[in-house]
């Protein structure tokens, strides 16, 4: 087993087949956020992005599922409007939030918060979903290049949330553009505990190859590397279960490899 986290999205825009459903999450994933909610304006959750394909009640019975299996589940609630709620909504949003996580049983929240800006209110507006949530909840929060804009608030967002995933991935820089970038977050962050890898298998376009893909030889090495011999990162992320498949539903797009070889391979890679 890894000591490392291993995070895997599961995304609602894919049809099955031929992408896999939630319930054929691999138990070796630790976390898998929902992707995703948005936030509608009366500030409450909106899951029409999630269940576009499947109904909320075969979602809650595959997260029931790969909860059985030890696998934690999230919402990842994906809305500028998380660094912009006004102060009169705050309180209604949270509960709102918290009754839903509630209703359908999830383990905490991942907070996708782009493009970013100087918010004020976000961290605050997750320190009151933590308390707001049970005891133990898992929270995360995807970052990218732009956050390195914003190294205060990085550093506070860093501090209430229990990992920082990167999405480095659009267009891709490279392995060490990518290690570069992940260096200046955990400067920012104070250390690599909480930074967790983040990769794509989006499927490389026709036209302009690499944009949104991670090379599988890239995977291994991301997967496995160690900023030293005394420090370890947090783990690996995939973006997203739902597309590592040989040819997606889109009219090509997809990793070209057998199904599950990017989740397989940061699986066998993590240390």
């Amino acid at each position: 087993m890894s000591k490392e986290v291993f995070i895997n999205y599961w995304i609602g825009q894919e049809p099955n087949p031929p992408s896999p459903t939630l319930s054929q999450m691999p138990a070796y994933v630790n976390i898998t956020p929902l992707a995703f909610l948005n936030i509608d304006n009366n500030y409450e959750l909106d899951f029409g992005f999630l269940t576009q394909h499947f109904p909320a009640a075969q979602i809650q019975g595959w997260i029931e599922t790969i909860q059985a299996n030890g696998t934690k589940v999230l919402f990842s609630i994906n809305d500028q409007k998380l660094g912009s709620i006004p102060a009169a909504k705050q309180e209604a949003f949270v509960a709102n939030v918290a009754a839903n996580v509630k209703a359908w049983g999830v383990d905490g929240l991942d907070f996708d918060y782009e493009p970013p800006a100087n918010s004020t209110t976000l961290v605050p507006l997750i320190q009151a979903l933590r308390s707001a949530l049970p005891a133990g909840s898992v929270f995360a929060a995807p970052i990218y290049s732009p956050w390195t804009s914003y190294p205060a608030l990085l550093k506070q967002l860093a501090g209430a949330v229990d990992y920082i995933t990167t999405m480095d991935y659009t267009p891709y820089p490279g392995y060490d553009g990518t290690i570069s970038l992940c260096a200046k977050y955990a400067a920012i962050m104070g250390g690599w505990s909480k930074l967790v890898i983040g990769m794509s298998c989006m499927g490389p376009a026709s036209d302009q190859p690499w944009r949104n893909f991670t090379p599988l030889a890239d995977v291994k090495k991301l997967s496995a590397y160690e900023p030293s011999a005394t420090e370890s990162k947090g783990g690996g992320m995939l973006y997203t279960f739902s597309y590592d498949v040989t040819t997606r539903n889109n009219g090509g797009s997809g990793t070209g490899y057998p199904d599950g070889t990017w989740t397989e391979t940061i699986h066998q890679c993590l240390p």
